[in-house]
């Protein structure tokens, strides 16, 4: 599911993209909309713990990379910021 939003700022819509990974291949997916200067939303729910867990190491790694930010909005549930992009809120800082 995509919606756009406007950056008030620049003007520029930018794209929030909801996943809800079946696979651990998804992940390239997820790093390329990053890439893309896309929000990416994770629902990890439907994944397997094991499956999960790399799907979310590999993300966490390409997030690193990227010098973006990644922050827990919910239980199984995970919001990809972009380099450059600012998110505000409360954020979960905890396990579930």
């Amino acid at each position: 599911m995509n919606k756009a939003t406007s950056n008030p700022i620049t003007g520029k819509m930018n794209n929030v993209i909801l996943t809800e990974p079946l696979v651990f291949a998804d992940s390239k997916d997820i790093i390329d909309d990053i890439k893309k200067n896309k929000v990416v939303i994770i629902n990890l729910s439907k994944l397997d713990v094991e499956t999960a867990d790399r799907l979310l190491d590999f993300v966490s790694g390409g997030i690193y990379a990227l010098n973006a930010k990644l922050k827990t909005i919910g239980e199984d549930i995970y919001l990809c910021v972009p380099n450059g992009i600012d998110v505000s809120g409360d954020f979960y800082e905890g396990e579930y």
